[in-house]
Parts: structure tokens; sequence; C-alpha cells
């Protein structure tokens, strides 16, 4: 399956996807830290040319075209500049790339995970059970509405010391 297949949700099938939700996010870690890893071992091999290629230059300088000692930021470009080191960057940046894809992988997954959660719930209320079903939306936001004003006054704290003094309403 491709990863669009595997982030997305069959909100009828809510068992199976439940079901395969911990494989998944299993999956896609278990990928994630194989990326990391590769990552890293991509860097300490652009690291490690980086740094034979320093000692290489110090150490014989008229190879590079130097009649004398070169300074740092000499030494600094003709490494930036050579064709392995590219090469190695490149390696790295796709490597890092990877792993940031596979980030944002694990992130959607776990919200997959309180997705999958709140449909189970929708589907405890019998949200799909009856579609013909009319809800008089309008009335049921008036009353919530209602009932949270009423929650918020009975919470004013000129009113509870009111009604701690013993006096009326």
């Amino acid at each position: 399956m491709s990863y669009s297949d595997d982030i997305s949700i069959d909100q009828f099938a809510l068992d199976k996807e439940m079901l395969k939700q911990a494989k998944l996010v299993k999956e896609y870690g278990e990928k994630w830290a194989e990326a990391v890893y590769e990552k890293d071992r991509a860097k300490n091999r652009l690291e490690l040319h980086k740094a034979e290629k320093n000692l290489h230059i110090r150490q014989f300088p008229k190879d590079y075209g130097f009649s004398t000692k070169p300074n740092e930021d000499a030494i600094k470009n003709l490494v930036t500049v050579d064709a392995k080191t590219q090469e190695l960057q490149r390696v790295f940046d796709n490597k890092q790339k990877l792993v940031n894809k596979l980030i944002t992988a694990k992130a959607a997954f776990s919200q997959k995970g309180y997705d999958l959660s709140n449909l189970a719930e929708l589907w405890k209320s019998n949200y799909w059970a009856d579609p013909g079903r009319k809800v008089d939306t309008d009335s049921l936001a008036s009353d919530m509405g209602k009932r949270a004003i009423l929650k918020n006054l009975n919470m004013k704290p000129r009113l509870l010391q009111r009604r701690k003094n013993g006096e009326k309403e």
C-alpha cells in the first residue's frame, strides 16, 4: 500500500482501521528509525571525507596550487567545491529529507489515531444510523448556548460571594 492509502480512514470499517493502526505506527516508526540511522551514517561519511580532504590539502598544498601554506578559508573552500564532498552532501541532504518526511508521517499517524477515536465515538452515538433523522440544530445550538451562559453566570465571583453570605439573588 501507499502512504496515502495508509493514512486514509474508511469510516465504515472502523474496526479494521483500528486494528491496522498500531501496525502502521510501528511500521512507519521503524522506517523513521532506519532513515535516521542512514542519515547519521551519511553525515559521518561526509564529515570523514571533509576531514581527510582538509588534511590532504594541508599536507600537500602544492598539489592544490599553493606556493605557501594555505589559510583556513582557502582550505574550507577547496573542501566545499570538491566533487566527492558535494556528492556526499547531496546524499546526506536526501537522507535528511526522508527523515523529515517520516517525522511528518509519524505525526499524521498520531492524528489518525485521534481521528479514529473520534469516529468511534460518533459511531457509538449512532451518527450514521439514521441519515433521514431531522435534528433542529438551531434550537439545539440555542439550548446549548443558554446552558453555557447560565453556567457562566452562576460562576461569577460576585454571585458566589452573595450566595456565601446568604443574600438573595
